[in-house]
């Protein structure tokens, strides 16, 4: 019987990491787009954000619903072909981090995870699950590869 394994290029863990150098992730590309929701928006990507662009990595957030579908998707993958970035950075968890993954893999950029919750797969899984306007499973998204990190 064969079995695979598909998991991030990099995992890294630490005391106070979101202000850390962040050599990892400046390297992937020129511009970041951080996608996050709730109070992660303030206890993390924030922060991640302001170090991000002192290390000369262009970054901005930009906060998304937990409660996406398709025109919010189209919407989300314009305004990041628009701001012309090459990263995208989910800061949060399960749902933001699915989201995260189909985008990036839409438009064919980098993808960084940030997860905020310690119970969940999605960070390194190759596999995003998708939601309806009432919070309700969908259906899942197959992806190519895992996360880069």
């Amino acid at each position: 019987m064969m079995k695979s394994y598909s998991s991030p290029a990099l995992y890294m863990q630490g005391q106070n990491i979101l202000s850390q150098d962040y050599d990892q992730i400046t390297c992937l590309g020129h511009r970041a787009i951080i996608l996050s929701n709730g109070i992660a928006v303030n206890v993390a990507a924030e922060a991640l954000c302001q170090t991000l662009n002192t290390q000369n990595l262009v970054s901005e957030v930009v906060v998304i619903s937990d409660h996406f579908n398709d025109h919010e998707l189209t919407n989300l993958t314009a305004l990041i072909k628009e701001r012309a970035a090459d990263i995208v950075i989910a800061v949060g968890g399960g749902k933001v981090i699915d989201i995260s993954k189909i985008v990036a893999a839409k438009i064919d950029c980098q993808l960084v995870i940030v997860p905020t919750l310690a119970s969940t797969d999605a960070p390194t899984s190759r596999l995003s699950a998708t939601y309806n306007a009432q919070g309700h499973f969908e259906n899942y998204i197959f992806l190519i590869a895992a996360p880069a990190s």
